[in-house]
């Protein structure tokens, strides 16, 4: 094929694109700032580590650094809680459950889980007045809904 000027003109766009394409796509990556790096990854693992060891209070406390109290991690938190009391460990069982309900941002069953679980705690350890005041207080919620009742009894 002859080089004639036609095809010159057909070249000088497609070398003009890929290089404006390899600049752009450079400027780009370097604009791009790394995502911070979480901590989860680090106490997981640490946590997973001292369980493989049968190291449960350590495992435990690794987990509880890990997780970071919001919506999604709420469920962890009561299991947590829940075998920190089958362990005995009442006391710490309570505390979770209290700094939990001292969220400012807890959903209603969410909010009503928590007392359950706290109530079954202070029945656990025998303050049975207490356990009886939180249920009263379950029990004259406007918006007591069956299942969350059901969910933190088992």
């Amino acid at each position: 094929m002859p080089f004639n000027l036609d095809n010159a003109f057909l070249l000088i766009p497609f070398v003009l694109a890929i290089g404006i394409g390899w600049l752009l796509g450079r400027r780009d990556k370097q604009s791009k700032p790394t995502p911070p790096q979480t901590n989860l990854s680090h106490e997981y693992f640490t946590g997973l580590d001292y369980l493989l060891n049968e190291k449960m209070d350590e495992a435990i406390e690794s987990f509880i650094r890990a997780l970071e109290i919001n919506s999604d991690t709420i469920p962890a938190h009561l299991s947590l809680a829940k075998l920190f009391r089958r362990k005995g460990d009442v006391d710490r069982a309570i505390q979770i459950h209290q700094n939990l309900l001292a969220r400012p941002n807890l959903d209603r069953d969410d909010f009503m889980r928590i007392q359950m679980a706290l109530a079954n705690d202070y029945y656990s350890v025998g303050l049975l007045d207490r356990a009886e005041n939180l249920l009263q207080e379950i029990i004259k919620s406007p918006s007591l809904n069956a299942s969350t009742v059901k969910r933190s009894i088992c």
